[in-house]
């Protein structure tokens, strides 16, 4: 058995997915009159934050990558 620490694998639903199962099940037995984008809101929310986290970290990865290209750019036009 294989138990390295450095691996996390998370198994199972999230509490976003959790929710939006329960707000379906609830909006096919007719308990709630929400709209289907209320239902569906848990998932919108997270994919929502995972783009928002992802596509800031891809930003400062560019703004990085770019900065370090003028510094080589820049210590190359010295020598």
């Amino acid at each position: 058995m294989n138990s390295n620490n450095n691996e996390t694998v998370q198994k199972g639903l999230g509490f976003s997915s959790i929710l939006t199962l329960i707000f379906v099940v609830a909006k096919i037995l007719n308990l709630i009159k929400w709209s289907w984008w209320l239902v569906f809101s848990p998932m919108l929310i997270a994919l929502g934050l995972f783009i928002l986290c992802y596509g800031t970290a891809g930003i400062v990865m560019l703004v990085k990558k770019h900065k370090a290209k003028k510094e080589l750019r820049r210590m190359c036009k010295h020598d």
